[in-house]
């Protein structure tokens, strides 16, 4: 999965660099909100196969999550976006790995709360291994 690490933190890299200037994180997440129920709406692959799963709620770089999604996806690797509903043990379950895309972090930490930040950190005990990289995207592989 370090690959897998690296090609995101390369994506959001260049879509970071190529946005516009930032908006206010609460503009990332009505933009997140909207993709996430067009692709609920679009039938795109995403709870049972997903093997990644992608943070993408309030604080998220909603270009850099979507692009994370976007360059999985185009390997066929079917992809889980979460948000504060979806990040708990059980939405984690059967993902081989979690991305957390760059973003503000505050707004992150609190649109997570503390059950989905106990989720994240059973997610990682279980894990074969962290990795983590700033500024851009957090990948937490599993076994």
């Amino acid at each position: 999965m370090r690959p897998l690490a690296f090609l995101a933190t390369l994506v959001v890299a260049a879509a970071v660099r190529s946005a516009d200037p930032p908006r206010p994180a609460d503009a990332d997440l009505e933009l997140n909100l909207r993709w996430m129920l067009d692709r609920a709406r679009a039938a795109k692959p995403d709870a049972a196969a997903a093997r990644v799963g992608v943070w993408a709620d309030a604080g998220v770089w909603h270009v850099g999550a979507r692009s994370v999604v976007a360059a999985l996806e185009a390997e066929r690797i079917p992809c889980r976006v979460l948000d504060k509903t979806r990040l708990t043990t059980d939405g984690l379950k059967g993902l081989n790995a979690v991305i957390l895309p760059g973003g503000w972090a505050p707004h992150q930490w609190e649109a997570a709360g503390e059950k989905g930040l106990a989720a994240i950190r059973t997610f990682v005990e279980g894990a074969a291994g962290a990795s983590a990289s700033a500024p851009g995207p957090t990948c937490f592989p599993r076994r």
